[in-house]
């Protein structure tokens, strides 16, 4: 990511947007309680756990999933 910060960075346009690195206290919702994770790069797995936690539970979610996939086969 560290390119694509730099590019960012680097357009000319009038108004420039401010870019910045996002970090792992930025993830809402997670929490490190290791306190190890301090890097960038840590960011889309804690990311992508966010995403799970959010589907955990959610059985009919996985359920009509199921129910769809089923269906198109049975067709």
């Amino acid at each position: 990511m560290p390119e694509i910060f730099k590019a960012l960075n680097e357009i000319e346009i009038i108004s420039s947007p401010t870019v910045s690195y996002m970090y792992p206290k930025d993830v809402k919702n997670i929490i490190d309680e290791t306190g190890l994770l301090d890097d960038p790069s840590d960011v889309t797995p804690l990311s992508l756990a966010h995403v799970g936690l959010d589907y955990a539970g959610q059985e009919s979610v996985v359920s009509d999933m199921l129910k769809k996939v089923t269906n198109i086969i049975r067709s």
